[in-house]
């Protein structure tokens, strides 16, 4: 019925018979072990949904309603008329079974099988190498905000372990209205003597907090990472006159920290690393680390799990480390990039010209790509992992928008399903 609504030509025909050759139930079974029942929905199908969901920018709830009513979506997933597939919640629990199986690149690896055997992408060419900025899901609060962050989380997670203990000791404290529903963050500035007094006196009621709660063999799971995340901030604010680089930006996503772009450019959040092929313009590689991770440092992680090894790497001058030319060396790869320490010597690989410059910037559009319309600029989730997979599932719809691209000028005839 819905076969006969699709267009002939329609590009989602395409679209099916690539990911129909490529995501497999088979290559997901080991997330669902004998005995336990089966998936009530297919993962193939679910993984085609969420390379859906990544390449149309759409929240769970929103893909919900897409599977529900958009044929062409319908088609891709070999719904029928009437079928409402998934629904948020399934997603939901979907995504965090991908992350226990250690699955949440399976998809992008999978992609980048399809353009190898299709011939797009072959090992031994020219890669370009570049980061961008993903700003935390979390609220960045004040310094003082912040600790109230932690008090709150604390209390929360101790409220549903046991809420009379949670709520005597909270008023007991006065913090009582951290369990309120919503609560005033001061604003407060510590450069001024009200908020000097104002944060020694949470400092304070956060150690007063720490100090009763339950054994830390009684604690819960959930109660033990926030008491331990607010030792943290209190640790690093209280003990500390100048903070260490890899403090706590936000106690709601304790993962995030402080990055910067630029000088002037700051943010809160992680950064991701992509490597692109420079013929064909997929993602070969993409990984993400915490917001403060220096560039250099990325270089050998993404190139060690790239799809296939390329003959050189060009990268800007925070790539070109004398290390970074080292260890590429040893794989047989030249570094090309600006040097970045001045050592005495002949560098190891070679200086970027202005040609290699031009080249380099072609790796800026898939990047202008993932950030712009499909969303990677901001965290859809909160933790390190999650945010992994939402940039493995972002650079694995790309590539797969890429390699369609790529096969309708090499074959103008649509490929029927």
């Amino acid at each position: 019925m819905i076969d006969r609504l699709i267009p002939k030509d329609d590009p989602i025909r395409a679209i099916r018979n690539y990911l129909d050759q490529v995501i497999r139930d088979d290559d997901y079974a080991s997330m669902y072990p004998s005995g336990r029942g089966r998936p009530s929905f297919s993962p193939a199908m679910m993984v085609k949904a969420m390379l859906w969901q990544y390449a149309e920018e759409l929240s769970d709830r929103e893909l919900e309603t897409a599977i529900r009513y958009d044929l062409r979506l319908k088609f891709l997933l070999g719904l029928h008329l009437e079928e409402r597939g998934p629904d948020a919640s399934t997603l939901v629990v979907f995504r965090q079974r991908l992350l226990e199986n250690e699955k949440a690149k399976a998809a992008f690896d999978s992609v980048l099988g399809l353009a190898i055997r299709l011939s797009i992408l072959k090992a031994g060419g020219t890669a370009l190498i570049d980061a961008t900025e993903i700003l935390s899901k979390g609220e960045v609060p004040s310094i003082i905000g912040l600790v109230q962050q932690g008090i709150r989380k604390v209390l929360l997670a101790w409220r549903d372990h046991d809420e009379a203990k949670a709520r005597a000791v909270a008023n007991k404290l006065g913090l009582g209205r951290y369990l309120e529903r919503r609560y005033n963050k001061s604003g407060e500035s510590l450069l001024s003597w009200k908020g000097k007094r104002l944060f020694n006196k949470i400092i304070a009621q956060a150690e007063a907090l720490l100090e009763a709660l339950p054994p830390r063999e009684m604690q819960p799971d959930s109660l033990r990472e926030a008491a331990d995340i607010l030792e943290q901030i209190v640790f690093e604010r209280a003990e500390h006159d100048d903070p260490p680089p890899d403090r706590i930006a936000t106690a709601t996503d304790p993962e995030a920290r402080w990055g910067a772009k630029s000088r002037s450019k700051k943010f809160v959040g992680h950064k991701a690393t992509t490597l692109e092929d420079a013929e064909s313009e997929l993602i070969i590689g993409i990984e993400v680390g915490k917001g403060n991770e220096t560039d250099d440092r990325m270089l050998p992680e993404v190139v060690e799990e790239a799809a296939v090894t390329p003959s050189e790497v060009i990268g800007d001058g925070a790539y070109g480390t004398r290390k970074n030319r080292l260890a590429m060396r040893k794989k047989g790869i030249v570094l090309v990039a600006p040097r970045k320490d001045r050592r005495r010597g002949r560098p190891v690989g070679r200086i970027a010209n202005l040609g290699d410059r031009r080249i380099r910037a072609r790796g800026e559009r898939q990047q202008a790509e993932m950030v712009r319309f499909h969303g990677l600029r901001r965290a859809r989730y909160f933790g390190l992992a999650k945010v992994r997979l939402q940039a493995y599932f972002t650079a694995a719809a790309v590539n797969l928008k890429r390699i369609i691209t790529l096969m309708a000028r090499r074959d103008p005839v649509p490929v029927a399903a």
